[in-house]
């Protein structure tokens, strides 16, 4: 895989100067869409369209840009969660729009209180990202864990992997990895099927940073 493919930009339009891109660039709708239809139709049409280089020689790319749709699905589909990630937004717009002010311009006597306003304000914003990407417990609201699926290619005719109530792609590789997004003390349910076999599920504790493999073993189903 060639390091200079920019995938972000070959595929959904999203230019180097815009990466990287929130949730809501990554999916090709207006920032702080609150509509639960367009939100996911959009994922629904970059999923597909991103399927259909799944095979191609950009194959581990193309299901790392899979996972990360998935997760700005989920993020923005989830009252709370969505809730948090654009008050996050608004407030690191709101720190560049104060770091790109040009320096305030002597006026008398004023000119060290423009100063000492503008480092209140700076101040004020920092504290807010903070409680915004801190939740109660010390934990940072975007932390997430990685499951590592091994599935044999030859085992998913007629197959589904379900994440959280999530459908997954299935990424041609027999190993691949999936982003797991943070569920209260990051308990996630997952459900494997396939045609002929008994329904596989599980429920997995996967904390920040974590990799945690799973592998089906499927039993045929008595008839």
């Amino acid at each position: 895989m060639s390091e200079a493919f920019d995938a972000y930009h070959k595929w959904l339009g999203i230019p180097p100067d815009q990466q990287p891109a929130d949730h809501y660039r990554l999916l090709g709708i207006g920032l702080y869409e609150s509509d639960a239809d367009v939100i996911e139709a959009a994922a629904n049409q970059r999923t597909t369209y991103l399927q259909e280089r799944a095979a191609g020689e950009h194959a581990q790319l193309t299901q790392k840009l899979l996972n990360e749709i998935s997760q700005a699905r989920r993020c923005l589909l989830n009252t709370e969660q969505k809730r948090s990630y654009d008050t996050s937004l608004q407030a690191a717009q709101s720190q560049g729009a104060v770091e790109a002010e040009p320096p305030a311009t002597k006026i008398g006597g004023h000119s060290n209180l423009l100063v000492w306003g503008g480092i209140a304000t700076s101040v004020v914003l920092v504290l807010l990202l903070v409680v915004v990407l801190f939740r109660g417990d010390g934990q940072r609201a975007g932390d997430a864990g990685m499951l590592v699926v091994r599935w044999e290619p030859t085992q998913r005719q007629g197959a589904v992997l379900q994440i959280d109530g999530e459908n997954v792609p299935l990424s041609p590789e027999r190993e691949f990895e999936v982003v797991l997004t943070r569920q209260p003390r990051f308990r996630h349910r997952i459900v494997m099927q396939r045609t002929g076999f008994r329904t596989i599920k599980r429920e997995l504790t996967v904390t920040p940073d974590d990799r945690t493999t799973i592998q089906p073993n499927w039993q045929r189903e008595r008839r």
